[in-house]
């Protein structure tokens, strides 16, 4: 990856975060600790995990050869570091503070997991 698309992996990642804090925040409180509605949740993260794999290629300068570990690697551990430092200082951020920000921090988890699967998958498809 160049200099310039690992920048633009770095603010895809802050941006990334910024929507699923906010997905979080919305949808969050309607759903978490309601059994089948907390598991769409994690639906949702995975299902999500697609297209922004599929944008994150989008970005990047050489499309056909780069493999997408690498650009994923860059914009997820950038929304790990950001949910980290949200999560330890700002936990509103995401809605009530108690129960709800674990289940916050632990759907993010699952997202970033996700991800990474999506660009193991696509790194595999391209060989």
């Amino acid at each position: 990856m160049t200099k310039s698309e690992t920048g633009r992996m770095v603010a895809y990642g802050v941006a990334g975060w910024f929507v699923a804090a906010m997905i979080i925040r919305g949808l969050g409180p309607h759903m978490f600790n309601q059994a089948l509605l907390h598991l769409a949740m994690l639906v949702i993260a995975a299902v999500i995990a697609w297209p922004t794999v599929r944008i994150a290629e989008m970005m990047l300068d050489d499309q056909q050869s780069a493999g997408m570990l690498a650009p994923i690697a860059v914009f997820t551990a950038t929304a790990t570091v950001i949910d980290g430092i949200a999560l330890s200082f700002a936990p509103w951020i995401y809605g009530d503070i108690g129960l709800h920000t674990g289940f916050a921090g632990g759907t993010i988890l699952f997202g970033v997991g996700a991800l990474l699967i999506v660009g193991m998958i696509a790194d595999s498809r391209r060989a």
